[in-house]
């Protein structure tokens, strides 16, 4: 149904729940997978059932608060799964704001909604993307 043959996915919280899910189905369509999370342990079982699946995956262990972290986890996805070294600076380059979002992004969309100037807001998606979607 979808082909993802030659994608690198890196999927955050890939380890455990939804995330799991969402790495399972991205190497089920064909893609590479980074199966990114703080539980290293966690991170290779799900590396296992891609394998088992036939996929190619990695584990990588990484704190999203940390932008440390973050940017160790791109490294490797980099010298582990992409083909193409620029990936990531493509990617950054299509977010119109050119930078990666940062849990405050989120934490102040938050804030607002729950503030009395998000009162009159109801039944919205708010998306945080740095205008992604846009």
């Amino acid at each position: 149904m979808f082909n993802f043959k030659g994608s690198v996915v890196l999927v955050t919280g890939g380890n455990g729940g939804i995330g799991r899910g969402i790495a399972l189905g991205f190497a089920q369509a064909g893609a590479s997978v980074a199966v990114v999370g703080r539980n290293t342990a966690k991170n290779e079982r799900v590396v296992a059932e891609i394998a088992a699946l036939g996929g190619r995956a990695i584990g990588v262990a990484c704190d999203v608060q940390r932008r440390e972290s973050i940017l160790r986890t791109v490294a490797t996805v980099q010298d582990q799964l992409a083909s193409d070294p620029e990936w990531y600076d493509r990617a950054i380059k299509r977010v119109p704001l050119s930078r990666i979002g940062t849990p405050a992004d989120i934490a102040n969309a938050a804030l607002f909604l729950c503030s009395d100037l998000g009162g009159y807001i109801t039944g919205q998606c708010i998306v945080v993307d740095g205008g992604l979607m846009a």
